[in-house]
């Protein structure tokens, strides 16, 4: 039962309110005045098994902040090249 969240910087739109979308099994999060790195960091730190789940991320202070609760990272342009390769 896979499930994806997406975290992003700022508003769905401009002067939107919305701070949650869901598509099927994908969660999307919109920080508006915070970071989606703040809201990555909440989510890691709120599971109970944070080895159990794969943040996609290049950014090194996620990268780290992700190795020390021992949830699995893949940088960014790996992962496009994973998803690329679905399309070849």
């Amino acid at each position: 039962n896979t499930r994806i969240y997406v975290f992003f910087d700022g508003k769905k739109t401009k002067g939107s309110t919305v701070v949650d979308d869901e598509f099927g099994t994908i969660k999307i999060h919109y920080s508006h005045d915070l970071t989606a790195d703040h809201y990555i960091k909440l989510y890691v730190r709120s599971q109970p098994n944070p080895g159990a789940i794969t943040v996609i991320s290049s950014d090194k202070n996620i990268m780290l902040f992700c190795q020390k609760y021992k949830a699995k990272v893949q940088k960014s342009e790996d992962f496009a090249k994973w998803v690329e390769s679905f399309f070849k």
